[in-house]
């Protein structure tokens, strides 16, 4: 069964598998050479077992209308990430098909902030690269959404300025 995540206080939970996600601790990953670099490190635990994921990601400010939106983007698209990820996969016996079971993690990891408020809108959004997916053998399905650089968006999420998310 795909992974469902739901926001909970402090993180995000499967209530099929009981795999909680906590939320991120985050750090600089470049200072002072490119302070937008972050490291975030997640923990996942399930009963007594506990599993770890650490990526990177950018964070950047654009003006939109008007207003500040901040965007964290994840980067997925490393194959220590997606070792990583697997792993977990398989120490959880998940029989679901690969990009499924990336997607649902990669909602995971962005669905505990959909109760987040902010004066600007947040969007969180985790990218990978399709050619490291099709070195692997996972297929990307039709209605993902492709950028020009050769990456998807696994997941997405979007608080408005002081107003409920919406998961995309």
């Amino acid at each position: 069964m795909p992974l469902n995540f739901k926001a909970q206080i402090g993180g995000a939970i499967d209530l099929d598998t009981g795999l909680t996600i906590c939320e991120p601790r985050t750090l600089p990953a470049s200072l002072p050479t490119n302070p937008d670099r972050v490291e975030y490190q997640y923990t996942l635990y399930r009963g007594d077992e506990r599993y770890y994921i650490g990526l990177f990601g950018v964070d950047t400010v654009v003006e939109k209308d008007g207003h500040k939106e901040w965007i964290f983007a994840l980067d997925f698209g490393r194959d220590w990430v997606l070792d990583s990820v697997f792993s977990i996969k398989r120490d959880l016996g998940n029989d679901d098909d690969d990009f499924v079971f990336l997607q649902g993690l990669a909602r995971g990891l962005v669905a505990m902030f959909e109760k987040d408020h902010s004066e600007d809108d947040v969007r969180y959004v985790v990218l990978t690269d399709t050619a490291l997916l099709a070195a692997r053998g996972i297929t990307v399905p039709n209605g993902v959404t492709r950028l020009g650089s050769g990456e998807i968006v696994l997941a997405e999420i979007l608080t408005p300025a002081q107003t409920s998310a919406v998961l995309l």
